[in-house]
């Protein structure tokens, strides 16, 4: 088996894996957010505190982490192009 052939192998597990962990992902935020707005509407105290705090998070840290996020992801798919047209 070619090298060409083992890595491809290698990126198709790992895309598989990352499928994965994306579906648990959402699932467990989908929970998260049944859960959040079950609260928020059974306790307006909550609902407010929750909102004020996700806002502040949004803009601070959480935009940051998203951010790297979009950067680290556009950075792959660039490489992983560079790779194919490297090959081709």
């Amino acid at each position: 088996m070619s090298e060409s052939q083992d890595l491809g192998q290698v990126l198709v597990r790992v895309f598989e894996m990352l499928r994965m962990h994306q579906e648990s992902l959402f699932k467990a935020n989908l929970a998260t957010t049944a859960l959040v707005e079950t609260l928020k509407a059974s306790n307006a105290q909550f609902g407010a505190a929750y909102e004020r705090h996700y806002w502040d998070l949004k803009q601070g840290r959480l935009g940051e982490e998203n951010n790297v996020a979009v950067r680290i992801i556009e950075d792959l798919k660039r490489q992983l192009h560079q790779a194919a047209q490297g090959q081709g």
